[in-house]
């Protein structure tokens, strides 16, 4: 096999592990909400307390072996989860990454576009631990960075008599602007 295509399948591998590291942390958060369990002990559990938005370590190691040929080999990857904050100094997009430590290279990515951050109270919903875990999730599963964006739209009115209105859409896309989710609307002002 091509020692290239070889990299490639094994960056996909390993980007499948940190996809289910992700599910499974973002499993950890829904199942203490289902069962009804005391609050946790800080917003972020059972991610350090200072995830999303600060100062954290978040790291896994993979270990696996995967057939060459007619050899074996074992792989070890750490991986980390990366807040980069802004990408260009105040008012730029806000950003996230699963990176392979010996790489260096993303497995994923999130960005937050900055007039989205810095609107932040009057989103339709949160910047937070789900949020960003669901983002990230969708990044290491279809292999393509993805980006929190808005854009108006105008509906037209239920009654004819009155004007159309514009309201903001926020949605999740990938790096080439296929939408993943929509995450909320609301009336411009």
């Amino acid at each position: 096999m091509d020692p290239t295509r070889y990299a490639i399948i094994i960056m996909n591998e390993l980007r499948g592990w940190a996809y289910h590291w992700i599910e499974g942390l973002r499993g950890i958060r829904h199942q203490q909400a289902a069962l009804g369990l005391p609050p946790p002990p800080y917003p972020s559990h059972p991610l350090p307390p200072g995830f999303p938005l600060g100062q954290f370590t978040v790291a896994q190691t993979f270990e696996w072996i995967h057939e060459y040929g007619t050899r074996q080999l074992r792989h070890i990857h750490n991986v980390e989860f990366l807040f980069q904050g802004r990408t260009n100094g105040p008012g730029s997009s806000v950003a996230w990454s699963v990176v392979d430590t010996a790489a260096g290279g993303p497995l994923g990515a999130f960005e937050i576009a900055g007039s989205i951050y810095d609107d932040e109270v009057n989103l339709p919903f949160r910047i937070d631990t789900d949020l960003v875990l669901m983002a990230m999730s969708a990044s290491l599963r279809e292999r393509i960075a993805m980006h929190l964006v808005s854009h108006v739209v105008t509906v037209p009115d239920r009654d004819p008599s009155r004007l159309a209105q514009p309201f903001r859409v926020y949605e999740l896309q990938t790096a080439d602007q296929n939408v993943v989710w929509e995450l909320g609307k609301r009336r411009e002002v």
